[in-house]
């Protein structure tokens, strides 16, 4: 009989265990009582933490947040306070598990833990409600790619880990952003006025382990390494470079210095000239130009004052000069080893020796694509800041048709959008030939295999055959489609609402929104994550907001009332 009772007794202890086991969360729920105050009741609804704060959050993992006055800390599942009730803010956790929390703070808005806090001390909390990071600091900083985050104590920045441990002191009056490799500039000893700009004091470099990989030593350096290599100054007449390891490359002993090296190659100012440096320091050209600029498909254009005016040509990646310093000026921007000269007010297009593969008498021109192509006009009307090109030269400077067209665009995919005296549009290959003439009223450039082919009533994309891939659905209005990069593209109706599509022409952004940052904000934060076109969710977005005025779709949309 008393194995029985014993037996008995220990079920009893275990079914009372296992209800006791259940989520906290489920067991407790904030509640008011009649004089308004917030505690914490039992599924049956009786109070068992005592209703002595202002408010109470939901449990979510586990704390709720609780309010006395102006005042917040931290309550368990079991009702048990794990952070006192003296933070202005405690903010959401992170990845890491951390909270903001501000001590000695005023929030505008109390209340809520939304609202703004002036003055105080910030630190960081765990779910237990430990201070793992003390509230001393004045501000801090996001955590980043590279797991460490900036605080700062007084007027002066520290770096921490995900540890919440400072693993550099709060001793730098400015600091950078990490870049690639990992690497961070530094001020110590300067003066940050109200704008961020900083005045005095040294810079140098800092890994995101809190190394000082190169100590302060530099009156100003580069924000981050371009290809391991930064430029740094001693003050006036000392720049020079260094990589990243610290060693000084290029010695500062120049007036000025270009901001980076292009293909190895950078340009240097000494005495009011430019020259020409190799990556180690070593000069490939004289100084002596009074214009440089960096090197562009194998060539860059220089200047040279001659009796009072400037002359220019190229050089190439050598340092001799290919095209003689004397034109009155000629196209920064070469590629495939060609560029323009100007002589008597109109362009000629050159070659890398040279040599002119057209006569003077081009009067604007576009960038130079690959294999030499290039757009160019030869109206005497052509603004630079608008401008519109009649047809496209090849490598050796011969006209791809003797077509006039009202205007041509870049090469893509091996082919040309040109505009057709009488309005409509079409494609022209690389040997001059119209292709896919469909008497469009308008066309976009290939790209992943695919253009946009539009005319009233009719929206298309097709393919490098002419074919017809898919329509794209439209009830009304006009439609314009951009290229395809990795797999989507934008689609503009009217002129001002934006969507965006697939290549199988499923719509995945609804053409309703107001601009491409709406577009772009959609498929990052949720097309990204469920790979579903948003035309398919239970909510018809074109009824949520048909009747804003001037505002986004993510002003009027919270993000929980999505569904799918």
């Amino acid at each position: 009989m008393n194995g029985t009772k014993t037996a008995f007794a220990t079920v009893l202890l275990l079914l009372t265990a296992l209800g006791t086991s259940a989520s906290g969360a489920d067991r407790l729920k904030p509640a008011q009582n009649q004089k308004g105050k917030y505690g914490f009741v039992d599924t049956a609804g009786v109070f068992v933490v005592k209703p002595v704060y202002d408010s109470a959050t939901p449990f979510e993992d586990g704390i709720s947040r609780v309010r006395k006055g102006s005042r917040w800390g931290l309550v368990d599942t079991a009702g048990k306070l794990v952070a006192p009730v003296k933070y202005a803010r405690i903010g959401e956790y992170n990845k890491y598990g951390y909270a903001l929390v501000n001590v000695g703070g005023t929030c505008d808005d109390p209340e809520s833990m939304t609202g703004i806090v002036t003055g105080g001390k910030y630190g960081h909390i765990n779910r237990k409600g430990e201070e793992i990071l003390p509230p001393k600091f004045t501000e801090i900083g996001f955590f980043d790619g590279t797991n460490t985050a900036w605080v700062k104590a007084g007027s002066k920045y520290g770096l921490i880990d995900t540890t919440g441990m400072l693993i550099t002191p709060a001793e730098y009056a400015a600091h950078g952003t990490f870049g690639d490799n990992d690497i961070c500039w530094v001020n110590t000893g300067g003066k940050v006025d109200g704008e961020g700009a900083i005045t005095g004091g040294k810079y140098g470099y800092i890994s995101r382990s809190g190394q000082e990989i190169i100590p302060p030593a530099y009156v100003n350096v580069r924000n981050e390494f371009h290809n391991g290599v930064a430029w740094v100054s001693k003050g006036k007449g000392r720049f020079g470079y260094i990589d990243s390891s610290g060693k000084e490359i290029v010695e500062p002993v120049y007036d000025d210095v270009a901001d980076t090296f292009s293909m190895n190659i950078s340009y240097v100012k000494d005495r009011n000239l430019w020259g020409y440096i190799t990556r180690s320091g070593e000069p490939l050209t004289e100084i002596k130009y009074s214009t440089v600029y960096p090197f562009h498909g194998g060539m860059a254009a220089v200047g040279i004052r001659q009796h009072g005016e400037d002359k220019f040509g190229y050089i190439d990646e050598t340092g001799q000069e290919v095209v003689p310093v004397i034109y009155e000026s000629v196209g920064v921007y070469c590629n495939d080893n060609h560029g323009f000269v100007k002589s008597g007010g109109k362009w000629a297009y050159v070659d890398k020796r040279g040599t002119p593969l057209t006569g003077f008498d081009i009067t604007g021109f576009s960038v130079i694509m690959d294999e030499g192509y290039v757009c160019v006009s030869f109206d005497s009307g052509f603004k630079a800041a608008s401008p519109v090109y009649n047809n496209a030269l090849d490598s050796e400077g011969h006209l791809l048709n003797d077509t006039k067209y009202e205007n041509v665009w870049a090469l893509s995919d091996g082919y040309f959008c040109v505009e057709k005296p009488g309005g409509t549009w079409c494609w022209m290959d690389r040997q001059g030939n119209e292709c896919f003439d469909g008497g469009y009223t308008a066309v976009g450039s290939f790209s992943e295999g695919l253009a946009f082919a539009g005319k009233p009533g009719e929206y298309a994309y097709i393919d490098t055959s002419g074919n017809k891939a898919f329509e794209i659905p439209c009830s009304g209005g006009e439609l314009y489609g951009g290229q395809f990069n990795n797999g989507l593209a934008y689609i503009i109706k009217d002129n001002r609402q934006w969507g965006c599509i697939d290549k199988n022409g499923t719509v995945i952004v609804p053409f309703e929104l107001d601009g491409k940052d709406d577009v772009d904000e959609l498929l990052e934060s949720i097309y990204a994550e469920k790979k579903a076109p948003l035309a398919e969710r239970d909510i018809e977005l074109y009824n949520l907001y048909k009747n804003r005025v001037k505002c986004s779709i993510l002003d009027v949309l919270p993000e929980e009332m999505w569904g799918y």
